[in-house]
């Protein structure tokens, strides 16, 4: 018998191509490959790198990952980059590390964005206006940026612009793949930017699907237009989410933090701290003080000072000295 003969029996594991030393037959045909799968394990923690940003305790960029911000149209995606990247300059110092990449706007608007940012920050950011050349010439530019400027942050508003065809699985899971390659292969964070569906709050096409998948955080945006405020939502986290909380524009269009709403209102800081300022009249208070205090002068009802309340502990603005349910506890103003 011909001992080199098919007789449906399954092939035999040869050794040698485990141990590298012999290519699979595939690799002969079309020429060898440089992929080696013990070049993928995990043998070893990796170092624990601190998060490039956080809001409150919780990380929202870490190098190595990707993220997604969505909202509805005027929903003021823009002006919370501006905030962002605001934060950024608190907690890491050098915004010229992060990349803005629009994909929507003219020069005259990314202008704009980039001159509110100075007037917030001092310093002015990297930005590139994509608007008018195709996907992939979009690609080529940001990854050749990305290769020369050495970003920590890259956010790229109009992530659905680097698509043909936003619905087409094949074309969102290449993205997603480039993203996360990125993401790896220079040590940065991406930042994506995408809108919701008009008659939903999904993010939009089969790339809002892949995305809010892969994401390390998904935040949501939500224009109150009764209160003419915007809440922000951690809609999905890996890690610790953050308390939703609301910002607003100043009389200066720059990004400013405003109480969540209360009956259609929404308080900036200042006013806040004013009327805190009256419930406590220098005194240190127990629970049932504190929530009566805020019902009354906040104008809320007992869930809505709940809610106060712990805003204004998570802001660091009121502190408890004592152990919960001790009726000894007592809370203090710190502002």
């Amino acid at each position: 018998m011909d001992k080199n003969k098919d007789n449906g029996s399954p092939p035999r594991f040869d050794p040698n191509v485990l141990n590298g030393t012999k290519d699979f037959p595939e690799n002969k045909q079309q020429g060898e490959s440089t992929l080696r799968w013990k070049d993928y394990l995990v043998t070893q923690e990796p170092e624990d790198l601190p998060p490039l940003l956080k809001i409150g305790e919780s990380p929202v960029w870490t190098t190595g990952n990707h993220s997604l911000i969505i909202g509805k149209k005027k929903s003021r995606k823009t002006l919370f980059l501006t905030w962002l990247i605001g934060e950024f300059k608190k907690q890491s110092g050098n915004l010229n590390e992060v990349l803005i990449v629009d994909t929507e706007q003219g020069k005259k608007h990314v202008w704009k964005s980039r001159d509110r940012i100075f007037k917030l920050t001092k310093q002015y950011v990297h930005s590139l206006t994509l608007r008018g050349i195709n996907t992939e010439e979009r690609k080529d530019i940001i990854e050749q940026a990305i290769k020369e400027g050495k970003f920590k942050v890259v956010l790229i508003d109009g992530i659905r612009d680097l698509l043909g065809n936003i619905n087409d699985p094949d074309q969102c899971t290449d993205l997603v793949i480039w993203i996360e390659k990125l993401t790896v292969t220079y040590g940065l964070h991406i930042v994506n930017i995408l809108h919701q569906n008009k008659t939903d709050t999904n993010a939009r096409g089969h790339i809002g699907s892949e995305l809010l998948n892969k994401a390390e955080i998904t935040i949501e945006l939500e224009l109150d237009e009764k209160a003419k405020c915007t809440l922000v939502k951690c809609e999905s986290s890996r890690d610790i989410p953050f308390e939703s909380f609301a910002f607003t524009h100043n009389d200066q269009d720059l990004p400013e933090l405003v109480s969540m709403p209360i009956n259609g209102k929404a308080l900036p800081d200042i006013e806040q701290k004013k009327r805190l300022s009256f419930v406590f009249e220098d005194a240190a208070l127990k629970y049932n003080e504190v929530i009566e205090g805020i019902r009354n002068h906040f104008e809320a009802g007992i869930v809505a000072a709940k809610k106060i309340k712990a805003e204004c502990e998570r802001k660091g603005w009121i502190v408890k000295s004592g152990k919960d349910n001790s009726p000894d506890t007592v809370y203090k103003l710190m502002i």
